[in-house]
């Protein structure tokens, strides 16, 4: 494996903080098919955590979207929907937005240029 590769699987994937009841979730780099599962526990721990009323995942930190990614977030939406809570993604870039308008999920997931906008536009 290349270096640059070896220092991006160092990094965690995922990085949380709570601001208020918005729990930020920010992403390092793209999902890759062997590190699913782990991403979905932590999503839905955190989702889980009393408190947690809404949830926004910056996407800043991913390059582009894959049939996993797209899995993650439909995983995450199904469980913040469940308890009647809120998912959006902020900070995609042009090939993430492609991504997720072809797949459909841009009529079900909010989207925002930025993390401050989302929790703006959360109604918690």
């Amino acid at each position: 494996m290349p270096p640059a590769m070896e220092s991006d699987l160092s990094q965690p994937l995922i990085r949380f903080s709570e601001e208020g009841p918005v729990m930020i979730g920010t992403l390092t780099r793209r999902i890759s098919s062997r590190e699913y599962e782990h991403f979905r526990r932590a999503i839905h721990e955190r989702i889980d955590q009393e408190g947690c009323k809404a949830m926004v995942l910056d996407m800043e930190g991913v390059d582009r979207i894959d049939s996993t990614g797209i899995g993650l977030i439909l995983s995450a939406l199904r469980r913040m929907r469940q308890s009647d809570r809120e998912l959006a993604l902020a900070n995609l870039n042009s090939d993430c937005m492609d991504a997720l308008r072809v797949t459909n999920l841009l009529s079900i997931v909010p989207t925002h240029e930025s993390v401050e906008a989302a929790q703006r536009a959360l109604s918690v």
